[in-house]
């Protein structure tokens, strides 16, 4: 008798084939669970009182996520005292674009004086929340600075023409001089108040007018002025004092010219007595604060 018949054949065929499908089978969904994203769990953050009037067919999934950032980036421009609140977000009745799966809308959070520009995406297996700052024309909050840039972001500033400083006074005495500029220049204080857009990266461009140079005094130190741009709006008038035989003291003053009561002052001094350049500061200004570094 055979041991193989055609019937006994066509059996094990078939169960080595049933088998191979079950190996695929098992193989693709164990990688499927290996290789799928887990979505980050989202709690806290800032209620958006109105949001289901506008979007209420968005998930659970997708209002924690959007509630969590709004959160997040309003904590990082909340003054000193003030308390993130838990809810009171509303979105403009006026700023809603919306399509079939996406939408955008300007958010308000009136308690704390603060603005957010949303993107919403809800495309299936994919959702995602864009937080931005509002574009100037939509700003109402002007005293409140938004930026919202990644984790401990630091805005920073590039100069344009540099050379009509660092030709004139000493490498380490320029050096200062364009470090006290550059301080006050990207200081929160004269961001939140430029007429135009942030850069979108905070790196601000701050470009020395070539034709503004002019010379004040050489002796006993030397003292010369220049205008200066920065890409946001902002424009400024320094002027600098530089002992440049012994090398022992700069100063610097700069003011806004578009805008008033901005101004910053710095002596860098190897000199125990500062009341000269102290004093030449205050008759370019009476009420500027000076600042006071060692040389």
């Amino acid at each position: 008798m055979e041991l193989n018949t055609p019937q006994q054949k066509k059996k094990i065929i078939t169960i080595s084939v049933v088998i191979i499908v079950l190996i695929i089978l098992i193989i693709s969904v164990i990688g499927k669970a290996f290789n799928t994203p887990t979505k980050e769990a989202y709690s806290g953050g800032i209620v958006v009182d109105n949001l289901s009037e506008y979007f209420n067919e968005i998930s659970n999934d997708l209002k924690s996520e959007l509630f969590y950032k709004i959160g997040v980036n309003a904590a990082t421009f909340l003054e000193d005292g003030v308390e993130l609140p838990e809810s009171g977000a509303k979105i403009r009745d006026d700023s809603v674009k919306k399509e079939e799966s996406s939408g955008k809308f300007i958010v308000d959070i009136d308690s704390i004086k603060q603005s957010f520009s949303i993107n919403l995406s809800w495309e299936k297996d994919y959702e995602y929340v864009d937080i931005t700052c509002p574009l100037k024309k939509d700003v109402i909050y002007p005293e409140t600075l938004c930026e919202v840039y990644a984790p401990n972001f630091v805005p920073s500033a590039y100069w344009v023409h540099e050379y009509m400083i660092n030709g004139i006074i000493n490498n380490r005495d320029a050096s200062r001089v364009m470090g006290a500029i550059e301080d006050f220049v990207i200081s929160k204080k004269e961001r939140r108040s430029a007429p135009g857009e942030i850069p979108s990266d905070a790196t601000y461009s701050i470009t020395i007018n070539e034709k503004s140079f002019q010379k004040q005094s050489s002796s006993p130190d030397y003292i010369f002025s220049l205008s200066l741009d920065v890409d946001d709006g902002r424009d400024y008038y320094v002027v600098i004092r530089s002992d440049t035989k012994n090398l022992n003291h700069v100063a610097v003053f700069i003011t806004r010219t578009d805008i008033e009561n901005h101004s910053a002052a710095t002596v860098f001094s190897n000199e125990s007595d500062t009341s000269t350049l102290d004093s030449w500061i205050r008759s370019l200004s009476s009420d500027v604060e000076i600042n006071h570094e060692a040389l």
